[in-house]
């Protein structure tokens, strides 16, 4: 059985009830058996069920898609910029951006070599850096750690027809203790498969 019950400081909290109940005058006193916390899970089903929501929506805009997809990454990731950007020979361009401030916009290029989606596209594969100086020494000298502060990022290229188009991709001016997790990796694969 599954319940969903409130923790008493005040945060939701899904468990998994396994056992045996036993029961006096009516009423459940105590249960044998297990009871497990999937309030992770719950929470990965519903990131889950809104990238598929979004993508299938017929009545949204592939403009309207694409920020929405931004806007999750940023919650689910925690970080300050999204984008959607293309690569055109030695130019990166912003073609959709979702952060707070001001500092990116849509339609700004800067050369393809300031970035770490460079390496992206050159690999074809997902990049996760945590922390860029920690993970990536050599990348250090790129404009967008030296000098816009790019600190940790994650990213996956984009294909159409079979070429890397450009990069969908996360970052932060703040580098994180540890690392993306796996399950952060696979929701920015299913943003850029998309």
């Amino acid at each position: 059985v599954e319940a969903r019950i409130q923790h008493p400081d005040g945060s939701i909290r899904w468990l998994n009830v396994r056992g045996e109940p036993r029961v006096n005058d009516g009423a459940v006193v105590t249960l044998r058996g297990a009871v497990h916390d999937i309030t992770e899970q719950k929470r990965r089903e519903e990131v889950l069920r809104e990238l598929y929501e979004t993508t299938s929506d017929r009545h949204k805009s592939f403009d309207e898609k694409v920020q929405t997809l931004l806007e999750l990454g940023r919650r689910e990731l925690d970080t300050e910029y999204g984008t959607l950007s293309k690569i055109r020979g030695d130019e990166y361009i912003f073609e959709f951006v979702d952060t707070e401030d001001d500092s990116i916009q849509v339609g700004d290029v800067v050369p393809v070599s300031a970035t770490n989606c460079e390496l992206v596209a050159s690999t074809e594969q997902t990049l996760v850096l945590g922390d860029i100086q920690r993970d990536a020494p050599g990348e250090t000298d790129r404009d967008g750690f030296s000098e816009w502060g790019i600190s940790c990022y994650i990213g996956a290229p984009v294909f159409v027809d079979n070429d890397v188009y450009g990069t969908f991709c996360f970052y932060d001016t703040t580098p994180r203790d540890g690392q993306f997790s796996e399950w952060q990796e696979t929701v920015v694969d299913l943003m850029s498969t998309w």
